[in-house]
């Protein structure tokens, strides 16, 4: 299973800063994706051609900017969030410049969401090639103000849910074409 935590080949312009309000930019700042067809030159295979790839938190952000990229480059893209309707939102921009898209809202930090989805995406595409891991929580308290109940919250979307997706993504992946 190929797991991705952090996509770098997405392509992006502007910046991100979760940090800096002085930026004039915050935990909500989408970034800018170049808006391109999903064609391809004549002769030019995409890189991720007949490939399935789930990625979370696809609403916004990274994850918004991995789904693009990775519908752009052919592959077929399940995008899931806790914010179903940007998810769709997503799904429908891949679908809209001739890529293929799916979407659905999702709760990272749901062991049993964890397992539907990844049922769903092979059940609907036959398959699952590509799991990415994107969705997360970050901040800006300090530690001294951090509350228990927070930390748990950062602890299950930005650990569990990856490690229990990743764990309900092996078995589909076993018996697949190219597994390792």
């Amino acid at each position: 299973v190929l797991l991705c935590y952090a996509v770098s080949t997405v392509e992006l312009r502007g910046t991100y800063n979760p940090v800096s309000p002085r930026a004039g930019t915050g935990l909500n700042t989408p970034y800018l994706y170049r808006e391109q067809t999903m064609n391809h030159p004549p002769g030019d295979t995409p890189r991720f051609s007949d490939k399935v790839v789930v990625v979370t938190g696809a609403a916004s952000g990274m994850g918004q900017a991995s789904a693009l990229r990775f519908g752009r480059e052919g592959a077929r893209v399940w995008c899931a969030d806790v914010n179903g309707e940007g998810a769709a939102a997503t799904a429908g921009k891949i679908n809209e410049l001739g890529g293929s898209a799916r979407s659905s809202q999702f709760d990272v930090t749901r062991v049993a969401q964890c397992r539907a989805l990844i049922a769903e995406v092979v059940e609907a595409f036959d398959g699952l090639d590509i799991l990415c891991n994107i969705a997360g929580l970050g901040g800006t308290t300090p530690v001294a103000d951090e509350t228990e109940s927070h930390w748990n919250l950062v602890v299950d979307v930005n650990i569990n849910g990856p490690f229990f997706l990743s764990q309900a993504a092996l078995p589909p992946r076993l018996g697949s074409r190219g597994a390792r």
